[in-house]
């Protein structure tokens, strides 16, 4: 299971669409990086019948630097350590397998937006709301695509579908490599 939230920080005005969190209790993605049962500081959902574990993951965005005719943001999926959890009778490689590919799904997404705002030419008038309208179109992209893994895997219980997911996220990770650096230069008109 995958709990979403996001954070969109731009300039004139600032906007903020979720709450930031204190410093050590985020994992930005990496391939060099993965999850550990260490990670799921959170308390379980008391309602849960199903899942074993939950990771929280947010796509960032914060502009870096502006010039007259481009603006630098840096892109990040993370996860939020003490809004993932885990039921710890559960803990084994193939459920963190699991939500490691909920994490993977995040970055996947966070590429595909670093591609379409490089790809992208904007106006200064216009930059923060077409920022903001591409954002968010991922964002909804990205927990759509969330909620279809946790249901076609059934939260990881189909070994056949799971291992599809994990095959085809790793595949498209590696088919948008080239956006992995969370830099993307913005052009300004």
């Amino acid at each position: 299971m995958n709990k979403y939230s996001f954070l969109i920080i731009l300039f004139f005005p600032l906007i903020v669409f979720a709450q930031k969190t204190k410093e050590g209790n985020i994992i930005n993605w990496s391939n060099d990086r993965p999850l550990k049962w260490a990670d799921f500081k959170g308390t379980p959902d008391a309602t849960n019948k199903q899942e074993a574990a939950a990771t929280c993951t947010e796509l960032i965005i914060t502009p870096d630097n502006q010039s007259k005719d481009s603006i630098k943001y840096f892109i990040y999926a993370q996860a939020v350590k003490n809004k993932s959890w885990k039921i710890k009778k559960d803990e084994s490689d193939y459920i963190l397998k699991h939500e490691q590919t909920h994490f993977d799904i995040a970055e996947l997404f966070a590429r595909k937006l670093r591609k379409e705002l490089s790809e992208t030419a904007f106006t200064t008038k216009t930059l923060n709301s077409q920022v903001e309208k591409i954002f968010r179109k991922y964002y909804k992209l990205l927990e759509e695509e969330q909620n279809k893994y946790d249901k076609e895997t059934n939260h990881s219980i189909i070994k056949e579908k799971q291992e599809e997911w994990n095959k085809k996220i790793a595949e498209d990770l590696i088919s948008n490599e080239s956006f992995s650096n969370p830099l993307v230069v913005v052009n300004v008109k």
